[in-house]
């Protein structure tokens, strides 16, 4: 029993460890993106192509900080995975489109004068009955 409290407890301690190296690292991206765009506010006066190069060099190092903890990979494994989805789509060629579009736009005609009409109607009888 005591041996099986030890256990849970180590396994507790190597999952709070793992949590704070997260927690570290998610504080180390989000301290990286704030340098980047402190930086490139703080000196306005300064050529915008080096403050737009170390706001990108920011952004890149902050995802790359971003893709070392948990999270990050699994955002990484799942925008894989949704590109591969989008490869297996099949897309509509031009003429394809061009229908598809000039059946939703006669649908929509159609459909506005068919609301025209019994609005148009509608306000008629109502004139009838009022008067």
């Amino acid at each position: 029993m005591l041996e099986r409290r030890l256990e849970w407890n180590m396994a507790d301690q190597t999952q709070e460890q793992i949590l704070f190296q997260e927690k570290i690292k998610a504080i180390a991206a989000l301290a990286v993106l704030g340098f980047g765009m402190v930086f490139f506010y703080a000196f306005a006066e300064e050529y915008l192509l080096l403050r737009v190069v170390v706001l990108v060099a920011s952004f890149m190092a902050a995802a790359a900080i971003f893709l070392f903890t948990e999270r990050g990979r699994s955002t990484a494994k799942f925008l894989q995975a949704a590109r591969v989805e989008l490869r297996k789509m099949v897309w509509p060629n031009k003429a394809e489109t061009l229908q598809a579009t000039l059946i939703v736009l006669v649908s929509v005609i159609i459909v506005a004068l068919f609301l025209w009409l019994i609005d148009l109607s509608l306000s008629r009888l109502m004139r009838l009955i009022i008067q």
